[in-house]
C-alpha cells in the first residue's frame, strides 16, 4: 500500500508563491506599473531579490507553526533557496559572458 503524503500539495503551494510573486514583479517591470514612483529596472531587481530573502524569514518562521503551516514553509523555504541560488548562478554566468566578450567596455 502506498504511502500517503497528506501535506505534498501545501509544500508544493509554498514552493509555487515565491515563482508567483516573482512573476507579478516581471509582469509589472514588463507593464511599467511603477514607473510612476521612479522605478527602474534596479527597484524591479532589488524587489525580486527582497522577495526571495523575505520568502526565506516567512518560511522560516512558519517553521514554528502547526503541520500544514509548516509544510508550507518547507516549500516557501525550498522555493526560495532555488530563487536565490538561481539568481546567484545568473549573475555569475553574467560576468563570465562580460569578461570573455570582444566587445570594450
Amino acid at each position: 500500500m502506498p504511502t500517503r503524503r497528506p501535506h505534498l500539495a501545501v509544500k508544493a503551494a509554498g514552493f509555487a508563491l515565491p515563482l508567483l510573486l516573482i512573476a507579478l514583479l516581471v509582469v509589472a517591470y514588463d507593464h511599467d506599473c511603477f514607473g510612476s514612483l521612479g522605478w527602474d529596472g534596479g527597484e524591479y531587481l532589488s524587489a525580486m531579490a527582497w522577495t526571495d530573502v523575505g520568502v526565506l524569514f516567512v518560511g522560516a518562521a512558519l517553521l514554528a507553526a502547526p503541520a500544514a503551516w509548516r509544510s508550507l514553509g518547507v516549500g516557501m523555504l525550498v522555493g526560495g533557496s532555488a530563487g536565490i541560488l538561481l539568481g546567484i548562478a545568473f549573475l555569475a554566468l553574467l560576468m563570465v559572458a562580460i569578461a570573455r566578450t570582444p566587445i570594450p567596455f
